[in-house]
């Protein structure tokens, strides 16, 4: 018997997690031949290597064997999660290696009086680095002006930005 652990897989493109990002490990209970158990009411400890996780979780019937667990983690690194039975410790599972990345963003702009201004979004890992992987983190825009004549305008307030190779341009126009 062991523990078989399934995690959901980061949004395209990317091979990792961001620090707090939100995705779930899926622990399934199963026999010496890899199948699910499916009447598996043990309770079982989920932990992580860094040691920043224990979580206890005792399956019901209405598990069917597996019970999925909304994850995230606020330190980088690179992690497995092992989960084991608490009466039978010889039963246990880890999981794939994955990593957690600390990352930033970082805007500049280029600026005018008038017209159209053009700003840059870039995603930066601990070290400063472009994370140019990303192609899938998206953001939208709050557009706030010192006098309020709704005179800028910007498609990224209605519409979402994808990051592309680690960065996003947007263009904000001012009208007066």
């Amino acid at each position: 018997k062991d523990f078989l652990i399934t995690l959901s897989t980061p949004p395209k493109s990317r091979s990792f997690y961001y620090k707090d990002e939100k995705f779930t490990a899926q622990v399934t209970a199963r026999d010496q031949d890899n199948h699910s158990v499916s009447n598996y009411q043990g309770t079982m400890q989920l932990t992580s290597s860094d040691n920043s996780l224990s979580s206890t979780y005792t399956f019901l019937t209405a598990d069917s064997g597996q019970h999925s667990f909304s994850l995230s983690f606020s330190s980088g690194g690179k992690k497995t999660l092992t989960a084991k039975d608490t009466s039978y410790t010889s039963v246990e599972g880890q999981s794939a290696e994955f990593e957690i990345k600390e990352a930033k963003i970082k805007v500049f702009s280029t600026s005018g009086p008038v017209g159209t201004v053009a700003v840059t979004v870039e995603i930066l890992d601990a070290q400063d680095e472009v994370i140019s992987e990303d192609d899938s983190t998206t953001f939208t825009v709050t557009l706030s002006e010192s006098t309020a004549n709704n005179s800028t305008t910007c498609d990224a307030v209605t519409t979402a930005v994808t990051i592309k190779g680690g960065a996003a341009t947007i263009y904000i126009k001012d009208q007066q």
